[in-house]
């Protein structure tokens, strides 16, 4: 049965890999879940997670490690993006760099899937009745563009549609036209960006639009009690449509509202995926510092070859475990051969036939050889001092040299801890050397 530490502690290595260039890192053990485009953070997280909170913790290293794939950093820091094109630009970049890496690593796709259905459709909160009805409109964003990879999440969007609708009558359709363009094409970031200021011109741009006379005087008839159903789908989201959609606003007070929404803060803002992850992560670290799973970083140590004398001590020490070592391997990986009455013809097993002994074939079975990697960590702490560290280091070296000439072991010495804190360590012998 696999760990919950042990799932965590393998973090580094998924993102390494997922990130697909040298020097990206995972490092657990900070206050608060992000990236800054090389290293993926991770809050404290307790040793014996729940599934729910391992889910979590895949799907953010998932998310940020396409980030830092696909995204080009450089280029958004150009672009300068306000607030509000910003969260724009963060609900489409999400999708672009998820479906990129998804197409690579399909578990990705299924620990994202998880995340969205989770967080926009089973705890997916309506809106109060006193929020500005111009936040539904960066919701109806972030919710069709989810609704592209989980289809549960259309009920949401279409409750967003119909405030939109309500409030501002046109404003869907345009956001819809350039929402198909991002789904047909979107390659890189700079596309990404373009299509995130075409959102935000068309919000600023939007004009009311007078309603027809006998949709006034149906609205008048039909009070609050019910959704005008003007297709099949919007009549079946009626009770969010109830819960969440208001008065129609008068038309001079719904572009206000729209204004108002360029000058909101970034926190007042929709959360995207990437936001959401990043604050339920936060809130499920670990309260006691014994309680958490921390990753050492590579620092620096002073090291310096082992003496000479010492060096054939050692090696004269393990003289028996080398021996012991290469008999155990080379006895479980030789061939075995048994003689029966099917495979391949033992020519030594011919003179049988004369007795009418039919068991003249060769069967050969050989067990699976050794592959695996050895990694020997080293307690260089000030309570090693003295004689323990110079027997220690002698250890070392014999196991690591008695292990090398071994074929399918592939040792490695680490040190610990580094001169940069605890949580460091230093490669002495890296595997592969």
């Amino acid at each position: 049965m696999i760990r919950s530490k042990d799932i965590l502690n393998c973090l580094p290595l998924l993102a390494s890999v997922l990130g697909d260039q040298y020097g990206v890192q995972v490092r657990i053990g900070g206050n608060e879940a992000c990236t800054n485009g090389k290293v993926i953070y991770l809050p404290a997280l307790p040793m014996d997670c729940e599934p729910k909170l391992l889910a979590m913790t895949r799907g953010f290293v998932d998310h940020e490690a396409a980030h830092i794939r696909h995204t080009d950093f450089p280029a958004l820091r150009t672009a300068n993006l306000d607030p509000v094109t910003f969260n724009l630009f963060n609900c489409l970049e999400d999708w672009r760099v998820e479906k990129k890496l998804s197409s690579i690593f399909p578990g990705c796709r299924r620990n994202l899937t998880w995340l969205i259905r989770r967080f926009f459709v089973e705890q997916a909160q309506p809106r109060a009745g006193g929020d500005s009805p111009a936040l539904a409109v960066l919701d109806y964003v972030l919710l069709t563009v989810r609704a592209w990879d989980v289809e549960e999440v259309n009920m949401p969007r279409l409750a967003a549609a119909e405030v939109l609708r309500q409030h501002f009558p046109g404003l869907k359709e345009v956001l819809d036209a350039t929402l198909i363009k991002v789904r047909i094409h979107c390659p890189d970031t700079a596309s990404t960006i373009a299509y995130a200021r075409q959102l935000a011109q068309g919000i600023r741009q939007w004009e009311p639009q007078p309603q027809p006379q006998q949709q006034q005087k149906k609205s008048k008839g039909s009070g609050a009690d019910h959704c005008d159903s003007t297709s099949q789908s919007e009549q079946e989201i009626s009770p969010e449509c109830a819960s969440q959609a208001q008065q129609p606003t008068s038309p001079s007070r719904a572009k206000d509202q729209l204004a108002a929404l360029f000058h909101a803060e970034a926190q007042d803002l929709p959360q995207a995926l990437g936001d959401i992850l990043s604050g339920a992560l936060t809130r499920c670290q670990a309260e006691s510092v014994y309680e958490t799973v921390t990753v050492a970083v590579e620092g620096f140590r002073p090291s310096e070859a082992l003496p000479e004398a010492q060096k054939q001590q050692a090696l004269q020490a393990s003289i028996a475990l080398r021996t012991r070592l290469q008999g155990l391997l080379q006895a479980r990986t030789q061939k075995q051969c048994s003689i029966g009455r099917r495979g391949a013809l033992h020519p030594g097993s011919l003179h049988r036939l004369q007795t009418g002994n039919p068991r003249i074939f060769r069967r050969e079975a050989e067990q699976a050889g050794l592959n695996t990697a050895v990694h020997i960590l080293l307690d260089v702490s000030g309570s090693m001092s003295g004689v323990p560290i110079v027997l220690a280091r002698q250890a070392c070296y014999a196991v690591a040299k008695a292990l090398e000439n071994i074929k399918g072991v592939n040792p490695a010495v680490t040190a610990f801890p580094a001169m940069a804190s605890t949580s460091s360590v230093f490669p002495i012998m890296r595997h592969g050397q």
